[in-house]
């Protein structure tokens, strides 16, 4: 009986103790199984120097009645495994992409040498009496990510939810507070409110927002810019690298200053 595996992997199965023929019948065709496939009885026999009656008990040997379901079973599975194949191709073809677009995005952000606004913006870090952080979807990592590094190392970082609540505190925020500010596209009505109230509140303002004109980036007092490669609209977590990149940069100025 053929295992549930196929009868290429039939052919590969270890545990059946083949005869010399058997070995030799079991070789040639997985050495060319395409070719097989397109053989008969007699052709295949003759390549192998078998008789066709030896082919027919191999057959019977792995499980498969006779010949002809043979060569259907082994077509089936020869073109499964090429499909297969072709799908882990493609898969590794999309990771690869992927990986260099992620690479090409840092290495843009990198190359714009921001190092003054950076050092500018730590400063303003280090003299703010309250730091508040707001961004929203895929920027509210950016967000966390700032609150862990800074709260590591004992400099408390407020996290803004949602737009009302963020209003508020800005509002009533003393004007030695700083508000940071994250959106990738720039154009976020949520984060640019906020903003808004923090300016009209005298409150130093930082953006961070990929390198283009944006609401946000004119309105803020300082700009730390990510990559504004164009990427796949269903993979926007690719900007999401470069804002941890400029947060980490960012991060390590602090500390020099810090210190």
């Amino acid at each position: 009986m053929l295992n549930k595996f196929g009868v290429i992997e039939q052919l590969r199965n270890p545990s059946i103790d083949y005869t010399k023929n058997e070995k030799m019948i079991a070789h040639y065709i997985l050495e060319n199984i395409e070719l097989v496939t397109n053989m008969s009885i007699h052709e295949l026999a003759e390549n192998v120097n078998v008789s066709p009656t030896a082919i027919s008990r191999f057959c019977k040997r792995i499980g498969v009645p006779d010949y002809k379901t043979f060569k259907l079973s082994l077509s089936t599975d020869y073109h499964r495994i090429l499909h297969k194949q072709t799908e882990q191709e493609k898969s590794t073809s999309s990771e690869k992409s992927y990986l260099d677009e992620i690479i090409s995005n840092l290495k843009v952000t990198y190359n714009q040498d921001q190092t003054k606004v950076l050092r500018e913006v730590a400063q303003r870090i280090n003299r703010a009496t309250i730091v508040y952080v707001f961004g929203i979807g895929f920027s509210k990592m950016a967000v966390e990510s700032i609150a862990l590094r800074w709260t590591y190392i004992g400099r408390p970082i407020v996290v803004i939810n949602e737009r009302d609540t963020g209003l508020e505190m800005v509002s009533n925020a003393p004007k030695t507070a700083l508000f940071i500010g994250i959106s990738n596209s720039g154009n976020s009505q949520d984060v640019h409110r906020v903003m808004l109230a923090a300016k009209d509140r005298g409150i130093t303002t930082v953006s961070i927002t990929k390198y283009e004109r944006s609401i946000i980036s004119e309105l803020s007092d300082l700009s730390i810019f990510t990559s504004n490669m164009h990427v796949n609209d269903d993979l926007r977590s690719y900007n999401l690298y470069s804002q941890l990149l400029m947060i980490d940069l960012l991060y390590s100025e602090y500390l020099k200053i810090s210190k």
